[in-house]
């Protein structure tokens, strides 16, 4: 998508169309915008290179053959992307390959149970990752230039004045919502990126237009909880002002009144182990790897369209969102 057509008959305004990459115009009465986010290469790979599940598999083969050749990996960011991308690296090739993994906090996970965090950096140090934590990267020594990700002979230095060299990069320091198509839509973004939007993830410039997931200024962290949760607050509040009733708000209309969303997250260390949060609850060793295994099954499955699969992973989100606001909570 490349642009929102806009029209001006109401206060505010609404979306009239929207704009393909291939000059298509697709009019439309009411607008749900779920762009998500985008991320550097290779962790999501970019449009030119190709869309679809097989160009995604041969990009990523693409990239695994060149990190197989280079005998050292920099990889920059604690979030969960880094901190499962170095946990990969370094359980299949283990000491043969020096993994190096910077984060600008000086702990790892800092926005789930610090138990979390410390028990992630236990496993890393213990695979043979190097840490170097409460330092940014202030020179990327060319690495982002090349792409990262491409084989080479790279010196990133941190704020601390320290060198690295890795022979390949790559950053897992944040996501950037993908809403480029909306910056000629006044009032449309907020400083950060995001989709500006009221409660109801109704637009606070388009008066029939909604925005889900990472797209949208929200207010809550950028999961995959979190995306199914706006998703489906925001189509019941496009049918329920087809109808002229009173629309919900996030996160109340979808997490029973509750004014959090839970927190819930599993996080991988490789193939085997894994850390899992449930508010306040963090379990943690092989088990989480078996319970991420059959959510991401059952998601995939989701998607293609199986119904009996779909069953049991909407009745499985709706237990833990319902749990969720009852079970270990934060002390107040």
């Amino acid at each position: 998508m490349t642009g929102v057509e806009v029209s001006h008959a109401s206060e505010p305004p609404s979306a009239s169309a929207v704009l393909l990459s291939d000059n298509t115009r697709l009019p439309c009465d009411y607008l749900l915008l779920a762009t998500g986010s985008s991320y550097a290469a290779p962790i999501k790979a970019k449009p030119e290179q190709g869309a679809g599940v097989h160009a995604r598999r041969a990009h990523y083969r693409q990239v695994c053959t060149r990190l197989e050749a280079a005998p050292s990996a920099l990889v920059v960011g604690g979030g969960t992307v880094g901190v499962e991308l170095a946990a990969e690296i370094a359980a299949k090739w283990g000491r043969k390959k020096h993994v190096t993994l910077v984060a600008a906090q000086p702990v790892l996970l800092e926005r789930l149970p610090p138990r979390a965090g410390r028990f992630v950096a236990e496993w890393l140090r213990r695979a043979g990752v190097d840490l170097v934590l409460g330092e940014r990267v202030t020179d990327w020594g060319g690495a982002d230039v090349a792409g990262w990700g491409v084989p080479g002979s790279w010196h990133v230095r941190t704020s601390t004045g320290r060198s690295i060299h890795a022979a390949a990069v790559f950053n897992c320091a944040g996501a950037k919502p993908a809403t480029a198509y909306l910056r000629s839509v006044k009032g449309a973004l907020n400083a950060q990126g995001a989709i500006a939007t009221l409660p109801s993830l109704r637009l606070k410039a388009l008066c029939n237009a909604y925005a889900a997931g990472d797209a949208a200024a929200h207010g809550a962290e950028c999961t995959a909880l979190t995306a199914d949760l706006t998703a489906s607050l925001a189509a019941a509040n496009i049918l329920a002002a087809s109808r002229g009733i009173a629309l919900a708000s996030f996160p109340q209309g979808v997490c029973h009144g509750a004014l959090t969303v839970p927190d819930i997250a599993a996080v991988s260390l490789g193939p085997y182990n894994g850390v899992l949060v449930f508010n306040q609850l963090v379990v943690r060793g092989p088990p989480v790897a078996a319970i991420k295994w059959t959510i991401e099954n059952l998601q995939l499955a989701t998607a293609k369209g199986q119904a009996l699969p779909g069953a049991l992973w909407s009745g499985i989100e709706a237990a833990n969102v319902y749990l969720g606001g009852k079970l270990w909570r934060a002390k107040a």
